[in-house]
């Protein structure tokens, strides 16, 4: 065999292994989800976060004038993985939750906006993915990646209403308890 065929065939493994190790966290948590793990920091280490970044102060402003009400920050936690952290918003009118998702440097890594249908469903928009789009009968995941927020709620809203119409309701009670409980910081700057 030459040397080109084994190029190939190398390429190609070092391809598939690649590829299928970036698969396997969504590939074991559709079958184990029990293996995520999420929680709210302490109130005031969330304020200590927010009061020391200028961006996510910002992103948080930016997302208070579209009507969201900071919640905390919260923790996800794959089991084998380090947390991943984001600050979680809740907006009851447009029956949505936000969440801007923070670098490990405690830096904005991009936004997303998702609503949980009463049927079991999930409407999910996202502002930085490389993740495929989807659209089931229970499922619309898009990705907006024009950085702004307006559109991507937008997108959102046309969503819900579409679902509402077909008889997929939302599930408020969970964004009104939420929003119920949200933290209010105290920061340099007003939100």
């Amino acid at each position: 065999m030459n040397t080109t065929y084994w190029l190939v065939l190398i390429l190609t493994l070092f391809l598939t292994i690649y590829t299928g190790t970036q698969a396997i966290p969504l590939l074991v948590l559709l079958y184990v989800p029990r293996l995520l793990k999420f929680w709210f920091i302490d109130p005031a280490e969330s304020e200590r976060w927010i009061n020391a970044s200028p961006p996510v102060q910002e992103k948080i402003e930016q997302m208070g004038e579209l009507g969201f009400v900071p919640l905390g920050i919260k923790a996800e936690k794959i089991l084998w993985q380090k947390p991943a952290y984001e600050v979680s918003l809740a907006n009851t009118e447009k029956e949505a939750f936000g969440a801007i998702m923070l670098t490990p440097d405690k830096g904005v890594l991009g936004v997303y906006f998702f609503t949980a249908l009463s049927g079991g469903g999930i409407i999910f928009t996202r502002g930085h993915s490389r993740m495929p789009e989807i659209e089931l009968p229970d499922a619309s995941i898009k990705n907006i990646l024009t950085g702004d927020l307006k559109t991507m709620l937008s997108s959102h809203s046309q969503r819900i209403r579409a679902f509402k119409q077909r008889g997929n309701p939302v599930f408020p009670e969970a964004i009104k308890q939420a929003a119920s409980k949200r933290h209010t910081y105290s920061m340099s700057r007003s939100i």
